[in-house]
């Protein structure tokens, strides 16, 4: 059963498991680009260094529900040796529930989406690059920096 968009009671999931519901929830993802091109200069016995940049736009739905795209891609200028260039788009639908003060939607969108979609992307930039010719790509768990989690104006 799927869940319903917008503002939700309660998780079927949680409310079969007992735990208390987190007040954001997932409801749909999908990927908008996934661009992994190989680095044909790569140098597999030197020293690689592989930065990524981060970027996020969050916005409601006329459903009551929240978008959240988020962008992670390999940052030319930090990194050195890469093996791939990489751009991975992915974005998330999620439902808030009615007990979540207004005021505290915002930042728990920005926090919970974040976090849900990062993981996302890190598996799906694994899988992408683990039949490629060098190493698969593990992204770090990444520290999600404090700017991205101001909401827009």
């Amino acid at each position: 059963m799927r869940p319903s968009v917008g503002r939700t009671k309660n998780s079927q999931a949680s409310s079969m498991t007992g735990q208390k519901p987190h007040p954001v929830e997932l409801i749909n993802y999908f990927f908008t680009e996934q661009t992994v091109r190989a680095n044909p200069d790569h140098q597999a016995n030197n020293d690689c260094i592989m930065e990524s940049r981060m970027t996020t736009h969050v916005a409601p739905l006329p459903n009551g529900s929240h978008a959240c795209e988020l962008t992670i891609e390999l940052d030319d200028d930090k990194s050195t040796n890469p093996s791939y260039f990489y751009r991975v788009v992915a974005y998330g639908i999620f439902s808030v529930s009615e007990n979540l003060e207004e005021e505290k939607i915002d930042e728990f969108i920005q926090k919970t989406s974040i976090q849900i979609l990062t993981g996302v992307i890190r598996e799906r930039l694994a899988e992408i690059t683990s039949r490629g010719p060098w190493r698969q790509v593990l992204l770090r768990i990444a520290s999600i920096p404090h700017g991205l989690l101001q909401p827009d104006k």
